[in-house]
């Protein structure tokens, strides 16, 4: 990881935007492939968790900085 020095604004940003849009990427990606293979998706709400809270980690260890 970067020191906190070199998060600026604009990265911090960054990983707001992703914390938003990665649950919905996993969800089209995972329904895609289920239906690329005939198959139905089942429904899940944990979809891009260890992605989303690693991102919060990142986000709260420079935030504490």
């Amino acid at each position: 990881l970067l020191p906190p020095t070199f998060l600026t604004k604009k990265a911090r940003k960054s990983i707001d935007a992703w914390l938003i849009r990665w649950p919905s990427i996993c969800a089209i990606l995972l329904e895609t492939d289920y239906l690329a293979h005939s198959q139905f998706p089942e429904a899940s709400n944990q979809l891009g968790e260890p992605f989303i809270k690693r991102l919060r980690y990142i986000q709260q260890k420079f935030s504490d900085s």
